[in-house]
């Protein structure tokens, strides 16, 4: 079976051979390198491109996403400029966040599951398909 086969088996709720490897959190250039054998200065100029062949290596069937580091020194999902573009939060400030949120009995009514279903493995197919 292969990795397609596997991952929409799986999206269908069908078993497939094995469960599918996701993957799409490798973020370290270093282990990236490593697994793929890419000298440092190629990597930054292809980061996505490395990244992607670092998940091949690891035989993922899909990915979640695709992490590419910030800078050669920020490589968190969530890295410093990204909070400062955010601020910081006081706790008056997320309680009235949440408080304006809509009930979950709204949500519940609003939500389309098929819909939601469909968006979700056409992004996952998508990753696959790269």
């Amino acid at each position: 079976m292969n990795s397609r086969q596997r991952l929409f088996d799986a999206f269908d709720l069908i078993h497939p051979d094995r469960p599918p490897i996701l993957g799409g959190w490798l973020a370290a250039p270093d282990h990236i390198q490593s697994l793929t054998g890419c000298p440092e200065d190629e990597y930054w100029t292809a980061r996505e491109d490395w990244s992607l062949k670092a998940e091949q290596s690891l035989g993922s069937d899909g990915l979640i996403q695709i992490f590419v580091p910030v800078s050669r020194v920020e490589y968190r999902c969530i890295d410093r400029k990204v909070l400062e573009k955010r601020g910081a939060y006081a706790l008056e400030d997320v309680v009235a966040e949440i408080e304006a949120m809509p009930a979950p009995e709204e949500l519940v009514a609003s939500f389309d599951e098929k819909a939601a279903y469909a968006a979700f493995v056409a992004e996952y197919a998508q990753r696959q398909a790269a």
